[in-house]
Formats: C-alpha cells, structure tokens, sequence
C-alpha cells in the first residue's frame, strides 16, 4: 500500500515541474519561511491579497 501511494506521488504531475515531490515540499517550505520570517509586509500583502489575483490564470 505504501509503495502504491509513493508511486502515485512520485508521478509526473501535468501541472507540476517534473521534480522529486520532496524537493517540491522543501522548496515551498522554505518560500513559506522565507516570508513569514521576513521583516516587511510580504507575507501579509501575499495572505490577504485579493484571490481573483492570487489565483489568476492567464488564458491566452
């Protein structure tokens, strides 16, 4: 069951770079941090800004 689930996630996501699923988690985390940690308004600007921006796609 295990090996099953890993494989699903270590599945090329379409949507997703094609790397290493821990490596994606580690990056992110570490974006997190870095942003929540920082001294000016970045994380706050990012938590309430507007989600038609947040989650724009641009259709082309």
């Amino acid at each position: 069951m295990a090996d099953k689930s890993k494989n699903i996630l270590m599945n090329r996501d379409p949507y997703c770079p094609p790397e290493d699923v821990e490596l994606r988690i580690e990056a992110l985390s570490k974006k997190l941090f870095n942003l929540s940690s920082s001294n000016n308004n970045q994380w706050k600007a990012y938590r309430f800004q507007n989600n038609d921006e947040k989650y724009k796609v641009n259709l082309i």
